[in-house]
């Protein structure tokens, strides 16, 4: 399923600059929640005060408000930078 990701690095309601997204995209996931945390690891975004997804065809809207990711194991044999991840995922779907 394809969803429309927001994902903002800084959220308040005092601040008018934070009803923008840092980043926004459409990524293919399973669940909504997949699709967010793909969206945060293309950005390498630990972790965020808010994001959302939206189906595209409008069936489900998500929110989520402080997230933070595991890191990442290196998989054996590589070093630290040996890995594209974000080339990688621009290529290939989610999961």
């Amino acid at each position: 399923m394809k969803f429309y990701v927001a994902v903002w690095r800084v959220w308040s309601f005092t601040q008018p600059i934070s009803f923008l997204p840092d980043y926004f995209g459409q990524v293919e996931a399973p669940s909504p929640f997949l699709a967010v945390v793909g969206m945060m690891r293309l950005h390498r975004l630990n972790s965020v005060p808010h994001a959302a997804a939206i189906a595209q065809n409008g069936s489900i809207a998500y929110r989520a408000y402080r997230l933070r990711l595991a890191p990442v194991s290196e998989p054996a044999g590589e070093g630290h930078g040996a890995r594209d991840e974000p080339r990688r995922i621009k290529q290939a779907s989610f999961w």
